[in-house]
């Protein structure tokens, strides 16, 4: 749920972690920022790559306007504007690139942010 004017964009994606891309604390992630003058509840909304690997947002997360939430793919200590998924392998391609989809928690795309390594 979008509150006022709020405006959620993937603004990056550091897809080559230092390491392995899976460290606990300190794996590859997403960048979700919101430079709207609302706040974006993003509980239930899902990060996707080209190969349909999925990240949910569990309910709680909120991005205040001017904010961002980082969304890791390796395991970790969330906070409010850290989410770790826990997933054992990363997902974000380094070789070739690859295409992330921001989708709301009733699938509709948000945004889409695309990079070549």
């Amino acid at each position: 749920m979008v509150e006022g004017d709020a405006d959620v964009v993937i603004a990056n994606i550091v897809y080559d972690a230092p390491g392995n891309d899976v460290v606990y604390n300190d794996s590859e992630y997403v960048v979700l920022s919101n430079t709207g003058t609302g706040t974006a509840d993003v509980g239930g909304w899902w990060l996707v790559d080209i190969a349909d690997h999925r990240i949910t947002i569990p309910s709680g997360y909120a991005i205040a306007p001017g904010g961002t939430l980082r969304v890791y793919t390796g395991p970790g200590d969330s906070t409010t504007d850290r989410y770790f998924a826990g997933r054992g392998q990363a997902i974000w391609n380094n070789s070739g690139g690859d295409t992330a989809t921001l989708l709301d928690d009733s699938g509709e795309t948000v945004d889409t942010y695309s990079y070549s390594s």
